[in-house]
């Protein structure tokens, strides 16, 4: 009885090893969609830099029930992890690089540039927002993802909801229309592909 049951046992384990494989989107990572899990209402996602930064050719957006919010990734050299920190549209940023210098920039650059400047001067906690990224064998990404990466199967940002809920202008790139919102803590979870 007892070969019996270690037998069993050792044939249940590689299914038990593959149930811990999760599904991830599809698709190219900058067309891949999420969802908060338990609050289908907040939905993310990246979208692919034109000009990119040396950190990474991509940005991340959250859809909140009352705007879009866009972040930038980053990560020190080292054992430091990677973060976002607000930053204007994809669209806005594309148009900055290629503005002449004698040109001004767009009133949402400049309103970003003094958010940023004004949160350094009073070291916000919250000016990193940790963003931790999964593949489906729930293995960590190694640095901010790239458009060459596959779809995360799994994201987490733990300090989200308290950057809306306490720092809602810096977060909104220093948007003063901004608003305080709230936001569960929770996985975000694969939603779909964006068209």
């Amino acid at each position: 009885m007892r070969h019996a049951l270690l037998v069993a046992v050792a044939l249940s384990l590689p299914g038990l090893a593959h149930a811990q494989i999760l599904d991830a989107p599809k698709c190219p990572i900058d067309k891949a969609t999420y969802a908060l899990k338990g609050s289908p209402e907040f939905t993310a996602g990246f979208g692919t830099r034109k000009h990119p930064m040396a950190i990474s050719n991509l940005m991340f957006w959250v859809q909140t029930p009352k705007r879009r919010f866009w972040f930038e990734f980053q990560s020190p050299n080292g054992y430091g992890g990677t973060w976002i920190t607000p930053a204007p549209s994809l669209i806005l940023l594309d148009a900055e690089a290629e503005r002449e210098d004698d040109q001004k920039p767009a009133p949402e650059i400049a309103a970003w540039e003094a958010s940023t400047k004004e949160s350094r001067v009073e070291n916000d906690p919250l000016q990193n927002i940790t963003f931790d990224a999964f593949s489906p064998d729930l293995a960590s990404f190694e640095g901010p993802p790239q458009s060459d990466d596959p779809a995360p199967a799994r994201i987490f940002m733990r300090g989200l909801g308290q950057a809306l809920w306490y720092s809602w202008k810096w977060a909104a790139a220093g948007d003063a229309q901004a608003e305080q919102e709230s936001i569960p803590t929770a996985m975000w979870e694969p939603s779909g592909c964006a068209k």
